[in-house]
Parts: C-alpha cells; sequence; structure tokens
C-alpha cells in the first residue's frame, strides 16, 4: 500500500513511454475496372482494405465496394440495367432479361482478382496469397491446418469459427482437428 501511494506522489513527474505489442500494415487499394460478362460491361470505381492475414502467407481484402459509372449491352450505354431488363421483362423477354445479369458475387470476384494483381498491393504484400481469392475448401483446410499447428496458441473464437462444434460451448480437441485434417 505505501509503494502505492509513493507512485502517486510522483505522478506529476512522471514521464510516458509505450512498448509496440503488434504491428500492422494496410493499404486502402482501389481503382477503376471494366467487369463483362457476354455482351455486358459495367465500369466501376472499387476500393478495399487490405491487411496481413493472422495466418502467414496470406493477406485478405474487407470493406470492400463499388460504384457503377457506366454500364453497356453490346457497347450501347443504358442507364441501368436492372431498367433494361424489366423493359425486357415487361415485352415478354423474361428468358433473355434473365441472361443479361452480372450479379453482385461476380463483380465482387472480380474485384477480388483486381486487387490480387494490384501492383501496390503487391509491392506492399509481396509473395502473399490474397485469402478472399481462395476456394470455401481451401480457407478451411487452411485454417484448420493452422488451428492445429497453433493449437496452443489458439484462442475459443478461432477454434469456434471453424464450424467444427456442434455447441459454442464446446471446442473440437487437437484430436478431432488431426481426424477432420486427415479426411480432407
Amino acid at each position: 500500500m505505501k509503494t502505492l501511494f509513493e507512485g502517486l506522489a510522483n505522478q506529476n513527474n512522471a514521464s510516458i513511454t509505450s512498448t509496440l505489442k503488434n504491428d500492422t500494415s494496410d493499404l486502402r487499394a482501389g481503382g477503376r475496372l471494366v467487369v463483362t460478362k457476354g455482351i455486358i460491361s459495367i465500369e466501376l470505381n472499387y476500393w478495399t482494405n487490405v491487411w496481413k492475414h493472422r495466418i502467414d502467407g496470406y493477406i485478405v481484402a474487407d470493406d470492400w465496394d463499388w460504384d457503377t459509372l457506366y454500364t453497356f449491352v453490346s457497347g450501347v450505354k443504358v442507364d441501368s440495367l436492372s431498367k433494361f431488363n424489366e423493359g425486357l421483362t415487361n415485352m415478354g423477354l423474361s428468358s433473355i432479361s434473365e441472361s443479361l445479369k452480372i450479379t453482385n458475387e461476380e463483380i465482387r470476384d472480380e474485384i477480388m482478382k483486381a486487387v490480387d494483381v494490384s501492383p501496390s498491393v503487391r509491392s506492399l504484400f509481396p509473395g502473399k496469397k490474397l485469402f478472399n481469392s481462395l476456394s470455401r475448401e481451401q480457407k478451411r483446410k487452411i485454417i484448420l491446418d493452422d488451428a492445429i499447428v497453433n493449437y496452443d496458441k489458439a484462442d475459443a473464437w478461432q477454434l469456434n469459427n471453424l464450424g467444427l462444434s456442434e455447441s459454442p460451448n464446446t471446442l473440437p480437441s487437437l484430436e478431432q482437428l488431426i481426424e477432420i485434417q486427415k479426411s480432407l
């Protein structure tokens, strides 16, 4: 108790120090991209944050979005692809309308491809693979391998996010993880 009060007496003259516990780098990547599917082209501006993944050798893109600038059908600019498709449907051409769509998932995939080859991303994160561009199965295997190698350091959140336990309060054992890894 005496040490506490002695420390308080000197608090006004105390120097400030800090200890760096972890260091990260991230990049706000973006650009202009033309996504084409058959006769449809959408020109857009995209942006995303890119940083090192907690698993060594990977980067992740997150908080991404885009703004559509122009849409073309057979080289002809249209104000709105959805309204264009609605007009086709109203004229009884719903099968054509259905074929003239680019989904948000398709646009996201093309943005991830652009991020993966971006010179600014490659210069800040040389040799790193974009985790977002991997298949669901590839991601699961990488996360599982990392959980096995770092089991003693893994926290409950990481182990729960493997999606292996039926109950969020029951964490998989190392033996369970190894068995699952063998089955992949």
